[in-house]
């Protein structure tokens, strides 16, 4: 059996406008659920990228910020576990 790891830097891409839409502060996105990206797992065996969930990031003291309510109906005290960030799926439902 033979493994091959390759790395690299992305230079530049191409991408439809029709998986973009508009960050917050109107910065040009890819949008994951336009996009539904498939993911190679191994072989012939491939997946779907079916969920999406955003992890907050520690500060420059390595503490992770309190949740904020976004909107995105999660209840509370769910999804944090201690000294570790949150993980929030996109689109839940209320």
């Amino acid at each position: 059996m033979t493994t091959s790891v390759v790395i690299g830097q992305v230079v530049a891409y191409h991408v439809s406008k029709a998986v973009t839409s508009r960050s917050p502060t109107g910065k040009l996105v890819v949008d994951p659920v336009k996009l539904a990206p498939v993911c190679r797992l191994g072989g012939v065996t491939y997946g779907r990228v079916t969920e999406l969930y955003d992890l907050q990031r520690p500060n420059s003291k390595g503490e992770y910020p309190q949740a904020q309510a976004q909107g995105q109906g999660q209840a509370q005290g769910q999804g944090q576990a201690q000294g570790q960030g949150q993980a929030q799926p996109q689109g839940a439902a209320a």
